[in-house]
């Protein structure tokens, strides 16, 4: 039972709307859905990064184009209070892409911002900077302990700090 992951808010809500849009419950009856931090997940999540980036870019195309949700679904679920969450490939590659991306940006972006400036204690402060918003990106997106957090930090610190010290642009 402790090794179960907890429940997804967005699966909860979608079987509260169910509940709400059907009333085949009392409301004693579904009363425990208010009680999330007890809720588990009985099948086994995936990458949380992946599952994240997917729930989040559906969200986005469901917003944008008013028409995704019925052209995605209408084989699914006669019923508009179900929600069923669409993974397929489009959405696939879109969180893929801006997973990439950020983690592109998070790798090379110190890198080009030091080697524009030329001050040491600025490069520093890029460093602590990039090493932080590194850190705080991978513990929000993975499930990662806190050694392997520890190890990526000085590690990542590490490689940038040698290339600040190593590529100091001198002044004359």
């Amino acid at each position: 039972m402790l090794s179960l992951s907890p429940a997804q808010q967005r699966d909860v809500e979608s079987l509260q709307n169910w509940l709400d849009g059907n009333g085949c419950l009392t409301r004693e009856e579904s009363a425990y859905l208010a009680h999330h931090g007890e809720l588990v997940a009985l099948a086994p999540a995936g990458d949380s990064a992946i599952l994240q980036l997917e729930a989040w870019v559906e969200d986005r195309l469901i917003r944008l184009w008013r028409n995704f949700r019925k052209r995605r679904f209408h084989n699914m679920s006669n019923d508009p209070n179900v929600y069923i969450s669409y993974s397929g490939r489009l959405i696939q590659r879109i969180a893929r892409a801006l997973l990439l991306l950020l983690i592109t940006l998070l790798l090379l972006m110190p890198i080009v911002v030091c080697n524009i400036i030329s001050t040491t204690s600025i490069r520093i402060l890029v460093v602590i900077v990039s090493t932080i918003s590194y850190l705080l990106v991978l513990s929000l997106l993975t499930k990662s302990r806190s050694i392997e957090l520890i190890l990526a930090g000085v590690t990542y610190a590490a490689v940038l700090t040698v290339f600040v010290t190593g590529t100091s642009v001198t002044q004359g």
